[in-house]
């Protein structure tokens, strides 16, 4: 969730101009890390989110499972009404075999969020836990046995149906790999295979709307790995009303195979939400922790690498957020589970122009990363949950850093005037100075979801350009006004 200022104080930052392949941010922000948990075997997948007690439990979650013993099912709570934060640990369940997946959704569509893991060991199952109130604990359900050991999930609104959230999972390994999908039909769950796989492990998963050609439908995002005479392969699956249609968005080359994969709004030259994904070998460009953007839509799709590493690891923990204030767009978040380094990076940039910086090097192996409200207490941005070396940390940018006012043109707050605030309909944006590029306008919600995006052609200085905002709900959002080097960032509050 972005979390608002709510100060209407503009901010002016500069954006980053470094080369794609950097190693060290040109505008490093500084970061605090917190431990969550310690423990000691290796965790998986992690997730975050509120409404698990209830509609009206507005208190966010984090969740996670361990793929070696004990083989605990995790449930973290803040139980702390001011800072520090105080984290309560639910043991929920105890395997004896391991799991990976860890999702948290509404899946049987009752209004509650449920936890959803699925096991990476004989006997395969996937599971449910969701919160009796009249009881006050937490119950088990078994959807189904599965065929094989999971490598990667997620769970949402795959089929557009608007109903349930659907789990989208993979089991098996190799030329045994399939892609799955279990959801509730309103009185028993239904489980089906959706993709045959390409003959190498899915080892990602993610669903969202990436491809523009097909309006604001989700699609889902599956990665595979692949090995140095058979790369990995990038799918897109969508349902079209009849069937699961898939398409190769990008077959890579020998020698790439593919970890982890996220979709997220990470670069402002493109329309909509790109698709990243982790590469877990590979020379060159594409070397080993590679972080490769995937951008396009309907039948034409690009690539290319923004981030390289300097040493051989394997970036397994992948996600999108919005964690640097630094950053017009969402940040690409990773950690590393081969090393040394064992670290934690944010990637951020825009077309060529990339830039990296290290957030904490965390000593051990991490196969599960996720953003959003960790810290109930802060309201800069979103914050990181990471599950690594047997622990879970929480790491948030501090606002003291990597902010740079810029003096070029002389910028003040009366510079610019976004009027009225709050407002019902229509907004006025009127710059006093010159700009050196039309300003490119996005609003987001308190959920962290893009609204709207304007681009204000034809903007001069001196002039007030109208913005209609009467199809937006009442609410509060976070207007991103950018133009070349200058960014400026206001609350503004639809109010009828």
């Amino acid at each position: 969730m972005i979390k608002f200022i709510c100060s209407l104080i503009l901010t002016f930052i500069t954006l980053s101009t470094a080369s794609p392949y950097d190693t060290q941010s040109s505008m490093p922000v500084d970061w605090s890390i917190n431990t969550i948990w310690s423990g000691s075997a290796t965790l998986r997948q992690i997730d975050i989110d509120n409404h698990l007690k209830g509609i009206n439990d507005d208190t966010f979650r984090v969740f996670t499972v361990q793929a070696a013993a004990p083989r605990m099912v995790l449930l973290f709570t803040d139980t702390s009404t001011a800072l520090p934060m105080q984290w309560r640990c639910d043991t929920l369940e105890i395997s004896p075999v391991g799991y990976y997946g860890a999702c948290i959704g509404d899946v049987d569509r009752d209004g509650d969020n449920d936890l959803v893991y699925i096991r990476s060991a004989t006997p395969y199952f996937l599971f449910r836990q969701y919160w009796n109130s009249t009881g006050s604990t937490w119950i088990t359900e078994t959807i189904t046995s599965t065929t094989g050991g999971n490598w990667g999930m997620d769970v949402g609104d795959a089929d557009n149906n608007g109903y349930t959230d659907d789990i989208i999972y993979s089991a098996g390994v190799t030329s045994s790999s399939r892609l799955n999908r279990a959801y509730w039909t309103g009185s028993a769950w239904q489980n089906s295979e959706i993709w045959s796989g390409d003959g190498r492990t899915i080892q990602g998963i993610a669903i969202g709307n990436f491809d523009s050609s097909n309006g604001d439908s989700n699609e889902i995002v599956v990665a595979t790995a692949g090995s140095t005479t058979n790369g990995g392969r990038v799918m897109r699956i969508k349902w079209n009303g009849s069937i699961w249609d898939t398409m190769t968005m990008w077959k890579a080359p020998d020698n790439s195979s593919f970890t982890n994969v996220a979709i997220g709004n990470i670069d402002t030259t493109n329309l909509g939400n790109e698709v990243v994904v982790a590469n877990g070998l590979g020379p060159g460009s594409m070397a080993r922790g590679a972080i490769i953007e995937v951008y396009g839509s309907g039948t034409t799709w690009s690539q290319r690498p923004i981030f390289t590493p300097t040493a051989s690891t394997n970036a397994w923990g992948l996600t999108v957020g919005d964690v640097m204030t630094t950053n017009p767009g969402d940040e690409v978040i990773f950690a590393n589970s081969l090393g040394p380094p064992y670290e934690v990076r944010a990637v951020y940039g825009a077309g060529s122009n990339w830039s990296n910086e290290l957030i904490y090097n965390i000593g051990g192996s991490s196969f599960g990363i996720v953003t959003g409200n960790v810290n109930k207490h802060r309201t800069l941005n979103q914050e990181i949950a990471i599950a690594g070396n047997g622990i879970i940390y929480e790491a948030e940018q501090q606002p003291s850093g990597g902010i740079t006012v810029i003096n070029t043109n002389q910028l003040t707050q009366s510079n610019i005037v976004i009027m009225p605030n709050p407002t019902k309909n229509i907004l006025f944006v009127k710059y006093n100075g010159l700009l050196a590029n039309p300003p490119h306008i996005t609003l987001y919600n308190t959920a962290g979801r893009l609204v709207k995006c304007y681009t204000l052609n034809g903007f001069d200085q001196n002039q007030s350009y109208k913005i209609d905002v009467s199809s937006i709900p009442s609410g509060i959002y976070l207007m991103r006004l950018v133009s070349g080097e200058i960014k400026t960032t206001k609350v503004i509050v639809i109010n009828r």
